[in-house]
């Protein structure tokens, strides 16, 4: 009996002991921020708001530190066993202000968790719980309150790697919808204020308010030059505004463009479609323009669409401006000037059918 007490004491501190010498290899980082509302990330993985220590494994990381309203960093560190690493992150704002129409979500029971408008990923992240949770109706010093452009969102919150709630919700001009993390349940009220503001700064905190305005997604696209020959190569060029991911996409094509604007060449020989996909945590729009003209037998289709509803197309949610561009041949073949790629889009853009009959 003795023995086996024994046994069993030598087991449990030998448990502890590994346990003591493994958090003895462990790492910390003390990571200052400014502002001090900025949100940490590590690994893609929210930590929480303001600077603070975070114990973490030795090797590589990285720590992503974001404010909507501000110019987010991301840095790759290396961390050795055992030390300890100060890092030092300050955000530039980004200039100018919003305008409606526009309305609120305000979330409950959601503590410091973040929130993401549109995507999954830490660059669509717009706050934290605390700041999107008072009404303002009893004191009106202290509004936090989260402005989106009026239409419908995918809203994501997450704390700390576990997704508390996902869902679409559906925001008009001047209303305030409610969301209850822990229940899912939405309510919808009136917003009349909305009707009042003329602009908001993207980032606004005080001691106990905060607001953060959520601009829209925007952009362009044209051909140059608009008339062609079947075969001829014409520029297609894009420009986007409040945008975290572009693509042109043509058929089962989707190539990602990491900037916010440029070109691509293309060669017209059949009907074929181009379009161009930005996303980012603004809310979904297309806008249209279309121009027809003919020259030696072709015919060319410009558009970009948006509109401020979710997309059938689209798993992810709002945040998407989807811009399109129709080259149309009376003969047929087409093809991108460049290595073809495949890959699988689920977006299935307008598509003009090819004319047969030459002029």
């Amino acid at each position: 009996m003795y023995y086996r007490k024994s046994y069993k004491w030598v087991v449990v501190a030998g448990i502890l002991l590994f346990t003591a010498a493994a958090r003895a290899k462990d790492s910390k980082l003390r990571i200052h921020v400014e502002p001090k509302q900025a949100y940490i990330f590590v690994d893609g993985v929210p930590f929480g708001d303001s600077g603070r220590s975070i114990n973490i494994a030795p090797g590589n990381h990285t720590i992503g530190v974001y404010n909507y309203g501000f110019t987010a960093q991301v840095r790759e560190v290396s961390v050795e066993p055992g030390t300890i690493m100060g890092i030092d992150f300050k955000l530039d704002a980004v200039p100018g202000t919003i305008t409606g129409p526009w309305g609120r979500i305000q979330i409950e029971s959601a503590t410091r968790s973040a929130v993401l408008l549109t995507s999954k990923t830490p660059e669509y992240f717009v706050g934290h719980g605390d700041e999107f949770n008072h009404g303002g109706a009893f004191l009106p010093c202290c509004v936090q309150q989260l402005v989106v452009p009026a239409g419908a969102h995918l809203v994501t919150i997450v704390d700390k790697g576990k997704e508390l709630w996902s869902g679409t919700v559906n925001v008009g001009a001047n209303e305030r919808v409610i969301i209850n993390a822990a229940s899912g349940k939405q309510r919808v009220k009136s917003w009349h204020q909305g009707g009042t503001i003329g602009t908001l700064p993207r980032f606004k905190a005080g001691k106990a308010s905060t607001t953060v305005a959520v601009a829209p997604v925007s952009g362009n696209l044209v051909a140059q030059p608009a008339q062609i020959n079947c075969g001829d190569s014409s520029q297609l060029a894009w420009t986007t505004a409040e945008t975290v991911e572009r693509a042109i996409t043509s058929g089962t094509e989707n190539m990602k463009q990491s900037a916010v604007s440029g070109e691509v060449a293309v060669k017209p020989i059949e009907t074929t479609t181009y379009g161009f996909q930005a996303s980012g945590p603004g809310g979904e729009r297309y806008f249209q323009h279309d121009s027809e003209c003919e020259h030696s037998g072709a015919r060319l289709l410009t558009s970009f669409t948006a509109g401020n509803s979710l997309s059938p197309h689209r798993r992810q949610g709002p945040g998407t401006g989807f811009l399109q561009s129709d080259l149309e041949c009376l003969e047929c073949q087409y093809g991108f000037d460049r290595p073809s790629r495949s890959s699988k889009d689920e977006r299935q853009p307008f598509s003009h059918g090819c004319a047969q009959t030459a002029k």
